[in-house]
């Protein structure tokens, strides 16, 4: 598991510029929100390729799953467990 870094660049003006490494996906966001929260008002976001990675595993995940015959488990109790056990986001 690769290792969690948030680094600051705080500039003269009092503007600061975060970068978070080692996390993958939105979890980016919840890591930083208290600190966003701390520190006052987000003006850009601009996402890595880390950030698109969870949601490139879980197209991956459909696009490789067996849909054949999806429509007769749709109701099921263990399919519909199955699906809130995914990390959707």
């Amino acid at each position: 598991m690769p290792q969690t870094t948030i680094h600051f660049s705080i500039k003269p003006n009092g503007t600061v510029k975060e970068t978070v490494e080692g996390v993958t996906g939105k979890s980016c966001k919840q890591l930083t929100k208290p600190i966003e929260d701390s520190l006052g008002n987000v003006v850009a976001f601009t996402p890595t390729t880390d950030y698109y990675q969870q949601a490139t595993e879980n197209l991956e995940y459909l696009e490789d799953h067996d849909w054949h015959n999806y429509h007769s488990v749709l109701n099921t109790k263990e399919h519909l467990e199955n699906l809130e056990d995914h990390d959707w986001i």
